[in-house]
């Protein structure tokens, strides 16, 4: 079997496992969310995204395997870094009417983690979960929702290890300062 092949297969056998350790849609409270692009298990070849919507107020969102940049008319400013960034989803986390942009990258060279950003286009804060040495966490919605699942630390998505760990979502406190939280289902 050519290594192109074993690699398909072991990343067909981790989605499989993965779509089994989530929790099923009732037993989890829903957020609505907008699934922008999803690179964690797929195909890199086409990787050049823009997002716009009316809740940006003329806002654009565009982003690369390195990250992704905020455009408001002529300033652009980078908002979420990444190596790469994985996947990005919109989802109104602290209920202001407002979408919230939420990532999953990757960080380090040698010691590389996972963690998940989000970044609050109306009040212009990003917030990390991050655990680096201890945990690593990935936004996913394969199982019907978004949800995050967080794992030990250094966990190879790719050796069937990957459905194992705590599932669970993303809250962003109203108090000030607010707090980016996981929630355990």
């Amino acid at each position: 079997m050519n290594l192109k092949l074993w690699i398909c297969a072991l990343a067909l056998a981790a989605v499989l496992l993965l779509d089994a350790g989530a929790p099923s849609p009732s037993d989890r409270g829903e957020t609505d969310y907008v699934k922008w692009f999803d690179h964690y298990l797929n195909d890199w070849t086409d990787f050049n995204y823009i997002y716009g919507s009316d809740a940006f107020e003329g806002a654009v969102f565009t982003a690369n395997p390195g990250g992704i940049a905020l455009r408001r008319g002529d300033s652009e400013e980078t908002v979420v870094f990444g190596m790469p960034v994985w996947n990005a989803y919109f989802a109104d986390l602290n209920g202001d009417g407002c979408p919230e942009l939420l990532a999953s990258v990757s960080f380090g060279s040698g010691i590389v983690d996972e963690h998940v950003v989000v970044y609050d286009v109306k009040n212009d804060q990003a917030y990390t979960l991050w655990e680096r040495g201890v945990f690593d966490y990935v936004l996913s919605d394969d199982s019907g929702a978004l949800s995050v699942l967080r794992s030990e630390y250094n966990t190879p998505y790719l050796s069937g290890e990957y459905h194992k760990g705590v599932w669970g979502r993303l809250r962003l406190t109203k108090d000030e300062p607010a707090e980016l939280l996981f929630e355990e289902w």
